[in-house]
C-alpha cells in the first residue's frame, strides 16, 4: 500500500513537471509568433522594397528586350555583310580580277607542221589566227567554261584578242605559239562540247593543225591585271 501511494506521488510529480514544460513551450511559441507579426512601419518598408524590386525587374526586362533587338540587328547586318562579300567575290571571279583554281580542260594549238605547209602563195593559211582562237574560246564558253585563260592571260569581257603580225595581242601583251587555252569547268562537259561535229576543234584538226586537248583536275589562273576604265559608260 505504501509502495502504491509512493508511485502515485511520483506520477503526480512527473505530470506536474510535464505540465510546466508544456506551458513554457506554449508561451515561447506564442511569443515567437507574436514577434514575427510585423509592425505597420515594417509593412510599409516591405511594400516599398517590393515596389522597388518591381521597377528594377521592369527596367531589366526593357534592357533585355533592347539587347535582344540589337543582337537581331547585328545578326541581320552580319548576314547582309556575308551576302555582300559573297556577291563581291562572284563579281571578281566573273570580271577576272581574282585568282581562281579548279578542274577543267586544256587545249594546245599550234601552226600547221612544216611538212604540211604547201600554201606557198599564201603562207598565212598555215598559221593560227586570232579568229581561230576566238572561236575556240567561244565554244568553250558555250560548253560551260566558267573561266578561260590564253597563254596565262585571263580572258574577260574587256580582253582583246587581235593579230599583230606573227604574234597575237592579248590584254596588251604579245603571245606566240604554241597557244594554250585553259578553261575551268566540268571537264567531261567541256570535252564533249569541243568534240561536237562541225566545231572549230575538229575543223582545225582536219586541216592539219597541231591541236590537242586534255582534261585536268587542277587548273590555276591568275587575275587580270588590266583594270577596266569607264569614261563614257555610266550606270543608270
Amino acid at each position: 500500500m505504501v509502495q502504491s501511494r509512493g508511485a502515485q506521488i511520483s506520477i503526480a510529480i512527473v505530470c506536474m513537471i510535464l505540465g510546466i514544460m508544456l506551458a513554457v513551450q506554449y508561451n515561447t511559441t506564442v511569443f515567437h509568433k507574436a514577434s514575427m507579426i510585423p509592425s505597420t512601419q515594417s509593412i510599409e518598408t516591405i511594400a516599398a522594397m517590393l515596389d522597388s524590386s518591381d521597377k528594377e525587374n521592369e527596367a531589366l526586362n526593357e534592357k533585355v528586350a533592347s539587347l535582344t533587338l540589337q543582337l537581331d540587328n547585328v545578326r541581320k547586318d552580319d548576314q547582309a555583310l556575308a551576302d555582300l562579300q559573297k556577291e563581291l567575290l562572284n563579281t571578281l571571279k566573273i570580271a577576272g580580277l581574282s585568282e581562281i583554281e579548279g578542274p577543267g580542260l586544256v587545249i594546245t594549238v599550234n601552226d600547221r607542221p612544216s611538212n604540211l605547209q604547201n600554201n606557198i602563195n599564201n603562207p598565212n593559211e598555215d598559221l593560227i589566227h586570232e579568229a581561230d582562237l576566238l572561236m575556240l574560246i567561244n565554244e568553250l564558253k558555250a560548253s560551260g567554261a566558267e573561266a578561260i585563260s590564253l597563254n596565262n592571260e585571263r580572258i574577260t569581257a574587256m580582253t582583246e584578242v587581235r593579230c599583230a603580225g606573227p604574234l597575237i595581242i592579248v590584254n596588251q601583251n604579245r603571245i606566240g605559239t604554241p597557244f594554250v587555252i585553259s578553261a575551268i569547268g566540268n571537264p567531261d562537259l567541256l570535252e564533249s562540247g569541243m568534240n561536237l561535229g562541225g566545231g572549230i576543234f575538229r575543223q582545225l584538226r582536219f586541216q592539219g593543225f597541231e591541236i590537242s586537248m586534255e582534261k585536268s583536275e587542277f587548273i590555276q589562273m591568275s587575275a587580270n591585271n588590266q583594270q577596266p576604265k569607264f569614261v563614257f559608260a555610266k550606270s543608270k
